[in-house]
């Protein structure tokens, strides 16, 4: 198959001219973006994210009153779309969702060492009574509370016979009492982002007694860098660990949701998701005109990796894809577009913008 050459290789030579010119005009009003991105990208899809964790808990509520194969099939669904809708929000590693621990309490991972997935399997066995309830269970380990947590309690080889055995399973009481602490987690932090005297306000109001944001372009670089680290997350924690160096050593196993097989799935959500910030905040409008492309060119990257995953998607489990040499050059093109998502976002937006954007972790971990 052939796909488009990236664009990221030719912005460096489309860029130099531009980023002159753009450096005479009058600073743009960052203030319409920062609240745009507020309210029109995070808070409506944390909003997304309690409601479908309200669904799940109720699906998981049934299946433990009456566990047969439409319920489990009803909560498995349900677990899509709760992954669905975190996997959108999973980017804001900011404000609120860095409160308490909340972002790891809902997603533990990776968990490189199993230690996580130890504690859960110690719960199961040894079958604590204080684990049975999202107040106390909240105050565990953010292991064993969380989506990874939730995961293995609902596709983990032998879950199925445990969750359809008999009423109220101690299997499906944990799992209901997870799905209740993910629903508290994030219900606080949809509370955080709406309160508009907290983060929101700190966003909204940079200035010198501001004890996070000095500037208004400190905010723009802030989530600017949170959309590029969702994008290398993707790269480098995501597909590089489970790629390896080449399709024998591929191993499923590394990659997040690989149980429930919403891997492919959840990493098209994140890439939608760097889309709904940049279309939602408006965030080109702060570009001079003759630098709008830039927009473009990041939409274009993304929707590049996207077409690509769900070419993946169509050819069946990802566990056979990365067997193939079809499936498995796919996913390492991947690397093309990511790249140069990366690139707009670390580089070409910031350098128009005249921000310096902090040191990244992730770029070349």
């Amino acid at each position: 198959m052939t796909y488009r050459f990236s664009v990221f290789l030719l912005l460096p030579l489309l860029l130099a001219p531009s980023i002159a010119a753009s450096q005479a005009v009058q600073e743009p009003d960052y203030k319409p973006v920062i609240r745009d991105t507020i309210e029109q990208a995070i808070i409506p899809a944390y909003r997304l994210l309690v409601s479908k964790a309200v669904a799940q808990e109720k699906t998981i509520r049934q299946l433990c009153t009456a566990p047969d194969q439409k319920n489990l099939k009803s909560s498995r669904a349900a677990f899509a779309d709760l992954l669905a809708a975190w996997s959108s929000v999973e980017m804001y590693r900011l404000g609120p969702s860095q409160e308490n621990n909340r972002q790891e309490k809902l997603f533990f991972w990776p968990d490189r060492k199993g230690r996580g997935l130890r504690q859960v399997r110690k719960i199961l066995s040894g079958k604590p009574d204080n684990a049975l309830e999202a107040e106390t269970l909240t105050g565990k380990s953010v292991a064993v509370q969380g989506l990874t947590a939730l995961e293995f309690t609902l596709f983990a080889k032998g879950s199925e016979k445990e969750l359809t055995g008999k009423e109220q399973s101690y299997r499906c009481r944990y799992a209901l009492a997870i799905g209740g602490a993910i629903k508290q987690t994030a219900s606080h932090i949809l509370s955080g982002w709406q309160d508009k005297n907290g983060y929101y306000s700190l966003m909204l109001n940079a200035g010198e007694k501001n004890p996070v944001y000095k500037t208004d372009k400190e905010v723009i670089r802030d989530l600017l860098q949170k959309a590029d680290e969702s994008i290398l997350t993707i790269s480098t924690r995501k597909l590089d660990p489970m790629l390896k160096k080449n399709r024998n050593s591929a191993n499923i196993k590394r990659a997040p949701f690989w149980r429930s097989q919403q891997t492919l799935a959840t990493l098209s959500e994140n890439l939608q998701a760097v889309l709904e910030f940049q279309n939602r905040s408006g965030l080109a409008r702060l570009l001079p005109e003759d630098d709008t492309y830039q927009a473009d060119a990041l939409t274009f990257e993304i929707k590049q990796a996207l077409k690509a995953l769900q070419e993946v998607s169509d050819q069946g489990p990802l566990s056979e894809s990365l067997t193939s040499e079809e499936g498995y050059e796919k996913l390492r093109y991947l690397d093309n577009p990511l790249k140069g998502a990366h690139l707009v976002l670390s580089e070409y937006y910031p350098e128009t913008l005249g921000i310096t954007m902090g040191f990244n972790s992730l770029d070349g971990d």
